[in-house]
């Protein structure tokens, strides 16, 4: 728990609001899951021979 409390205190000063860490990192995961998503499909469509 120590290790957790030495990190926390800039991060939290650095960024205002745990919340805008939420923010960042929810935006940073679905821009990935976007610019996965045409891979997904391209790899769906080439074992879907029956479409």
């Amino acid at each position: 728990m120590m290790f957790i409390s030495i990190y926390y205190a800039p991060l939290h000063l650095v960024l205002g609001r745990p919340h805008k860490i939420a923010i960042l990192i929810l935006s940073y995961f679905i821009s990935f899951l976007l610019d996965l998503l045409p891979k997904i499909q391209c790899v769906i469509s080439a074992f879907n021979v029956y479409s």
